[in-house]
């Protein structure tokens, strides 16, 4: 959930609407200012449009227009899940329903991506947007509805391509049976809309170096990734091994009950067969997009980041888990009911960004298909793969501890921990309670066990929410930093140029509309990402060698990333160790007019001018006369 503290944070972070289009606009025609890469990236997605078509005709600016957009994102995701939960059980009480919904916008039930990418991340870009618009895709072939789906899914697709690509695959992975193929124009109709139309802005919005890096020195392309992005390389940063409870070992449980929920119903409706076909695509492009990272022969495939397709799994199959779980918190069974209580509001009560699931608590909800697996008379194969699977995932912990990657028995990803097994213990002892209550002849009494459930929720999502934001420190330090920029804004010239401390990330045009001289990350990484403009990216490492920095001796490390914390260090370190001598020569080189420096760590005297300071930041001004002597600190 990114609202809280939004303006702070945009004027730290950056890659925001206002800064995109600013930079846009204005910026990048500035002499020797440096991209930040944000163009690049936003020009992509049509949904992104929206913000200056809003700007130009209706006069809302872009910070406004976030706000609004936020708005849009929550009400969209939560009814489109909604959709997907009515589609696959029409008759689904309204109180799941809503339940739903908070998990969706209020917990961290859905940040597993084994790509590390963000799902509660409502800021006004087109993330949410496309993940609504593909649920509200699948949500209409669930119902034969093929136009609207094809409408929808093209809406995913033209607001993020890769999203939209995964779920054009997921659902192309439900329909791919003779019976489907053979039946009715609607579905063609509705491939047609989607395939032309995505087509059509693959030729608009895409070059082919933005896909195949070409010109880009292929080894050093993916070094250089390899040592700077989250995302693309999973295995590098650990995700599956030192890294795995933060998502991975919660990820293969919540797999683990889709699995059950889908199959313990016999027959096994036709509908949940094509969503385990349909799981199984998935699963089997995230093993291509692990494949891929480590054995990195095509840039395009990395860029596609398949392991990506990991939120389609987790985004379905919350929906199909959660309708499990009311159906077992519902029955006659006492020890299953308060388990599935506890895997219920578990996302509600991570803590540090984990989703909630502890995988064992999850697996214990699997226990009847195991002992149907062991000696139940009607076992299936079902049974013996769930069985099977559960087997498979407690030998991996097991092989975590032994290999010293493992947590406590207690940790969230494992149990949940000491206080959520406290507090679910406290909240299944209630929903028993109420159980037995409703037992009684008493008409009223009967919806005692749903209130329970209802209210738990409610009150753990609205306390999810106040836990969340940024700590008092960094609201501090992202203040000054936005009040740096609104000082630019109102006082210096519209063409002046900013070098801000290079250790810093993206965020500077956001409020300010002034142009940077880049930063370390932009240098090497975020201006030429998308586009793999090998010039931009040779400018940004002659930049950095202005500080007397050489970027390869950093790309060694293992893990990679190591590499970027400690070339960032020597950044922030020589940045603020650098004399007036080598400012001003810089600033005469490139026309630099101001330098923004971090006062706890800027160490060198200055007789620079000081025309703007906070309790943070000083500013000092290249284009005025030195002081006769050092002015301090």
């Amino acid at each position: 959930m990114e609202t809280k503290h939004l303006d702070q944070k945009t004027a730290w972070i950056g890659f925001s609407p206002a800064g995109w289009i600013n930079e846009a606009r204005h910026l990048n025609g500035i002499s020797h200012a440096f991209p930040s890469g944000v163009t690049e990236s936003y020009n992509k997605s049509a949904f992104m449009g929206l913000y200056p078509l809003a700007l130009d005709y209706l006069g809302i600016p872009p910070m406004v227009m976030v706000k609004i957009m936020i708005a849009l994102q929550i009400g969209l995701i939560a009814w489109a899940f909604i959709s997907l939960a009515r589609a696959l059980k029409p008759d689904a009480s309204p109180d799941l329903l809503f339940i739903l919904a908070l998990l969706v916008i209020a917990s961290n039930a859905r940040e597993m991506n084994l790509a590390r990418f963000a799902a509660s991340f409502f800021d006004g870009l087109y993330y949410i947007i496309a993940d609504a618009m593909r649920i509200f895709a699948l949500a209409r072939v669930i119902k034969k509805q093929y136009l609207s789906a094809g409408v929808f899914l093209l809406a995913s697709f033209l607001s993020h391509l890769t999203m939209g690509m995964n779920a054009a695959l997921f659902i192309a992975a439900m329909l791919i049976t003779p019976s489907h193929l053979l039946r009715g124009k609607s579905l063609w109709a509705g491939a047609a809309i989607f395939v032309l139309g995505a087509l059509a802005w693959l030729f608009y919005s895409i070059s082919p170096s933005d896909i195949t890096g070409q010109g880009f020195p292929h080894d050093l392309w993916i070094n250089l990734t390899r040592m700077m992005t989250y995302h693309w390389y999973p295995v590098d940063f650990g995700v599956f091994t030192s890294l795995h409870q933060t998502r991975f070992a919660q990820f293969l449980g919540f797999c683990l009950l889709i699995a059950y929920y889908l199959t313990r119903v016999r027959p096994i409706p036709r509908i949940n067969l094509r969503l385990l076909a349909a799981f199984a695509a998935m699963a089997l492009l995230i093993g291509l997009g692990i494949f891929y990272s480590v054995h990195t022969v095509s840039v395009t495939l990395i860029k596609l980041c398949l392991a990506r397709a990991s939120d389609m799994i987790v985004n379905v199959g919350l929906v199909v888990v959660v309708l499990g779980l009311d159906e077992d918190i519902n029955s006659e069974n006492y020890w299953i009911s308060p388990l599935a209580l506890a895997v219920l509001i578990s996302p509600f009560y991570s803590v540090s960004g984990h989703p909630g699931w502890p995988v064992l608590v999850s697996l214990s909800l699997t226990l009847p298909a195991f002992r149907r697996a062991i000696k139940g008379p009607d076992r299936k194969t079902a049974d013996t793969a769930i069985a099977l699977g559960a087997v498979l995932i407690i030998a991996l912990l097991f092989l975590y501890q032994a290999t010293g990657m493992g947590r406590a028995f207690m940790s969230p990803a494992y149990t949940g921990g000491k206080e959520f097994l406290k507090t679910a213990s406290i909240l299944g002892g209630c929903l028993l309670i109420a159980a037995l209550l409703a037992r009684l002849p008493t008409p009223w009494l009967k919806l005692l066990p749903r209130a329970v459930v209802f209210m738990t929720c409610l009150v753990l999502a609205v306390s999810w929410l106040g836990e969340q934001g940024i700590s008092r420190k960094k609201q501090k330090t992202y203040t000054a930093y936005q009040d740096v920029q609104v000082w630019a804004n109102r006082n210096t010239a519209p063409d002046s140029l900013f070098l801000v401390d290079p250790s810093l990330g993206a965020g500077w045009r956001e409020y300010s509309n002034r142009a940077s001289w880049g930063t370390a990350r932009e240098w090497l990484y975020y201006s030429w990402l998308y586009s793999s403009n090998y010039s931009l990216f040779k400018e940004g490492a002659n930049r950095l060698k202005t500080l007397g920095i050489n970027f390869k001796k950093y790309l060694a490390y293992d893990p990679p990333l190591k590499g970027w914390m400690k070339l960032r260090r020597r950044v922030k370190n020589r940045f603020n160790a650098m004399d007036d001598k080598w400012r001003m020569k810089l600033a005469r080189r490139y026309g630099i007019d101001y330098f923004v420096v971090q006062k706890r760590l800027f160490r060198s005297p200055t007789r620079m001018p000081v025309v703007y300071q906070n309790d943070f930041f000083m500013v000092l001004a290249a284009n005025l006369p030195c002081l006769p002597s050092p002015a301090g600190r």
